[in-house]
């Protein structure tokens, strides 16, 4: 709870002494956050379960968080004084933002299925579905916020580096990520097309 009640707290101890014990146990927590979370979205969509690919879903976004850390371990290392511990910290501080976006993923199919109910007994009143949607659009910036600043700070304090260096790494970051997704999915279509020209 401290994570979403002191979470200067939280993360500033965690920079004392990063253990990797706390990081995977927090990173489990997510991981059960993430399978609840969908589950609970099938259930208010009435979609079918499928337990096994729900679990293999998991397990590749849990591989995805990471391989996330350990690029970003190399990313700190290089821009940091810090020494040591490296992929330790930079998971640390990957799992304490992410605890609270988390949250968010359990509440999205909660608040998604209570607004419809609450639209449906209104008669689709446009003012109450007005309000939900501030309500919605409230929680939903709140935790993302949260878990972002919260993992902005993990980073700068478990690599002693500034809040500016922190965004830019995770600026260069992102636009790195997408630009060998869209080329690895490019490669993959160019692909496709070419072995259906073979046999066509």
């Amino acid at each position: 709870m401290g994570i979403f009640t002191d979470p200067k707290k939280e993360v500033d101890a965690a920079a004392k002494k990063p253990e990797m014990n706390k990081a995977v146990m927090l990173l489990v927590i997510f991981g059960v956050m993430l399978l609840v979370g969908s589950l609970l979205g099938k259930v208010a969509t009435n979609a079918d379960i499928k337990f096994l690919d729900e679990l293999t879903i998991l397990v590749i976004e849990l591989v995805i968080v990471a391989v996330v850390a350990l690029i970003l371990k190399i990313a700190f290392d290089i821009l940091s004084e810090s020494k040591g511990n490296g992929y330790t910290k930079s998971l640390t501080a990957m799992t304490y933002g992410l605890i609270p976006i988390g949250a968010f993923l359990i509440l999205s199919p909660i608040m998604g299925y209570v607004g419809t109910e609450i639209i449906k007994a209104t008669e689709y009143n446009s003012q109450a579905m007005l309000v939900w949607y501030f309500v919605t659009l409230a929680v939903t910036f709140f935790l993302s916020v949260h878990g972002f600043a919260t993992m902005a700070r993990g980073f700068s304090k478990l690599f002693n580096v500034d809040y500016i260096t922190v965004m830019m790494t995770m600026t260069v970051f992102g636009y790195a990520f997408y630009t060998v997704y869209f080329s690895f999915l490019l490669s993959i279509l160019t692909m496709m097309q070419g072995l259906g020209g073979m046999y066509s």
